[in-house]
């Protein structure tokens, strides 16, 4: 059984390693877009939950775009993102509820700084508030993603980019 004493320490430790992950990507988001926030609880919510689904509706994993690194990712898969690089959007990262308000732009350049950092991170989903498209990060596999209305979400070729048709 945990005593008291060990309980709070779990806390206090957990505590301060998830603040310092929320500091480091709020820093490197502002640097490149001083408005990015970290989203509300509620909204967190609402996040996680549209997460959920547009992680569902993605192809199997031969068809993403593959990559050997984060960095290759980044440079190659910039292509995809053409003249939308200032569209708000929402940065989910991993499973729960950690989401950020703020542009593509941010989101896409400071990607080397949070990419890796533990597991939540390492799994990323990008969607502007239209859900017209997102794009999913699962490590070095990239799925830009077209979601047209009342159509199944279709995998992005290069020429198509994210502008909706």
């Amino acid at each position: 059984m945990l005593a008291n004493q060990t309980l709070r320490k779990i806390q206090l430790l957990t505590l301060r390693k998830e603040a310092q992950i929320i500091e480091a990507i709020q820093s490197a988001l502002t640097g490149v877009d001083p408005n990015a926030q970290l989203l509300p609880l509620e909204k967190a919510l609402v996040s996680r939950t549209v997460n959920k689904e547009l992680w569902e509706a993605l192809p199997n994993e031969n068809q993403a775009y593959q990559y050997n690194s984060v960095q290759e990712l980044m440079r190659e898969g910039r292509q995809f993102l053409q003249d939308e690089l200032q569209a708000p959007i929402i940065l989910h990262l991993g499973w729960d509820m950690l989401a950020f308000a703020t542009t593509l732009k941010a989101a896409w350049e400071t990607m080397g700084e949070y990419a890796e950092v533990n597991t939540d991170t390492y799994n990323t989903c990008i969607y502007p508030l239209s859900l017209n498209w997102y794009v999913i990060r699962s490590g070095r596999n990239l799925y830009p993603m077209e979601c047209l209305t009342g159509e199944k979400p279709t995998l992005i070729t290069i020429e198509m980019g994210l502008s909706p048709r």
